[in-house]
């Protein structure tokens, strides 16, 4: 290992120090981050410390903290994604990514999830998404259209929120998407004749 490799190793050493988060914590935050699974790793102990630290928040989902803990590593390394986003979700995702999350009414779902979950939380799980299949945005929007709409006329009972209507991991471990499903619906040519009543409803 050259020196430099070696100073950014113990620089994310330090930065870990003074976060007062193991290695073991933070490797756990890296897999949510990039959604991969962690077979060698048990989570629960972990998990458990990532959330009492403010690191992991509600549904598991990366705090602001967290994300800034990770930049602030990856920058020592100059780390690059396995694909760029741009490449691998368009030249505006944050567009279509906000385009879809205002799909969902405001406040919470009745389950007492929030409906509408940040930019930043949902990104991980579309660019799981555009990994595993092969819809474009036009495809996604409808399906999440189509979704929405079906769950409003129903008092959004049983609807799942923005991030685990993308995906959702089973008790197995693997992960299952809706928007997949939904995707199929609308390349099937399946239609949705019913008006959507959507308003901007709000939860408290």
């Amino acid at each position: 290992m050259d020196i430099k490799k070696r100073l950014a190793l113990m620089e994310m050493y330090d930065i870990q120090i003074k976060a007062k988060i193991s290695p073991n914590e933070f490797y756990l935050l890296c897999a949510m981050h990039q959604c991969v699974s962690t077979p060698n790793l048990n989570i629960h102990t972990e998990l458990r410390n990532l959330i009492d630290k403010g690191f992991v928040g509600e549904n598991n989902t990366l705090t602001q903290k967290s994300l800034a803990l990770i930049d602030e590593i990856e920058g020592y390394f100059n780390v690059k994604k396995i694909k760029a986003k741009k490449e691998l979700m368009g030249d505006d995702p944050r567009k279509m990514m906000r385009q879809y999350i205002e799909m969902w009414p405001k406040g919470k779902l009745p389950t007492g999830a929030v409906a509408r979950v940040t930019i930043e939380n949902i990104e991980p799980h579309f660019m799981w998404f555009f990994k595993t299949y092969r819809y474009d945005w036009d495809t996604i929007l409808k399906a999440a259209e189509r979704y929405t709409n079906e769950k409003e006329r129903e008092d959004w009972k049983y609807c799942k929120n923005s991030q685990y209507f993308i995906r959702k991991q089973s008790q197995d471990k693997t992960y299952v998407s809706e928007l997949a499903n939904y995707c199929e619906i609308i390349i099937s040519g399946d239609t949705d004749n019913t008006e959507p009543r959507f308003t901007e409803k709000i939860f408290t």
